[in-house]
């Protein structure tokens, strides 16, 4: 939820540490596996479904990441 995220950078910036936080946020789409067309597809919304076959997926593969790239402290 990056909206959630920035959302904790900006307050976090302004009660500790006033202008010491800079961050930049990028969206990684949820990407599943469907076990019967045996392919990964991306989803915009909440429901895993295969666009193809219209199975329903719960293998997620990627959009679950976080990764700190840098933290500067001045």
């Amino acid at each position: 939820m990056p909206d959630a995220l920035q959302f904790a950078f900006e307050a976090l910036s302004q009660a500790r540490w006033p202008k010491a936080l800079n961050s930049a946020i990028e969206d990684v789409p949820a990407r599943f596996w469907c076990g019967t067309c045996r392919r990964e597809f991306v989803v915009e919304d909440l429901l895993p479904e295969c666009p193809d076959c219209h199975v329903p997926s719960g293998e997620l593969r990627a959009g679950r990441e976080l990764e700190i790239a840098s933290l500067e402290i001045e």
